[in-house]
């Protein structure tokens, strides 16, 4: 199991690989990956940013439906005693933006981006450590994720596009307080905490 920083190991997982996934051979100049909010990523580009980003930001986390009632909590004999939890069962939901001030350059980078979640729709124990490794020695939880033990736990994750209609996305993006921008939601399960 993970341990509390298993949903922000999730999120720096995903950001690495799709550092990756927009390497210089991809031939799309420099592409800078974020999990910020929407309204802050949009605070900065109406300073006048021109990077070329895509952004990643989990907007929402609800209870894992298979794992919901598996080993549920109770009590011993003596009606006072807790027996051990359940781990707390997580899917996360993520939008996928893509930023840039170049015409026809947001469907390259979410082209690029959705082939990487594409071609990795289950993460090995491997590739989890691998990313996870690859941070920055800069990132402010850097050593923290080192131990959150997402590669250890006993379900692998797996990345599955979330259908959202125009609707949920038009309130999405509203209640964001941002300009849309061109969005794949995709959910990511299960992260056992």
């Amino acid at each position: 199991m993970s341990t509390a920083l298993g949903i922000a190991a999730v999120t720096a997982v995903l950001e690495s690989m799709l550092n990756s996934a927009f390497n210089p051979a991809a031939g799309l100049g420099s592409v800078a990956v974020s999990a910020f909010a929407p309204d802050i990523l949009q605070a900065t580009l109406d300073k006048g940013s021109s990077t070329n980003q895509v952004n990643l930001f989990l907007h929402q986390v609800t209870p894992n439906a298979a794992w919901r009632n598996v080993g549920l909590p109770s009590l011993g004999p003596d009606g006072m005693t807790a027996l051990k939890n359940p781990p707390l069962a997580l899917d996360l939901h993520y939008l996928l933006t893509a930023y840039t001030p170049e015409d026809g350059f947001a469907e390259a980078l979410l082209g690029f981006a959705l082939l990487m979640l594409h071609q990795y729709p289950t993460l090995s124990r491997g590739q989890v450590s691998s990313a996870l490794s690859s941070l920055s020695t800069g990132h402010p939880l850097y050593t923290a994720l080192q131990s959150a033990g997402l590669a250890d736990q006993m379900e692998l994750i797996k990345i599955t596009p979330d259908t959202l209609g125009r609707e949920e996305m038009a309130w999405i993006w509203t209640a964001l307080k941002s300009d849309y921008r061109p969005t794949y939601a995709f959910q990511v399960s299960v992260v056992l905490l």
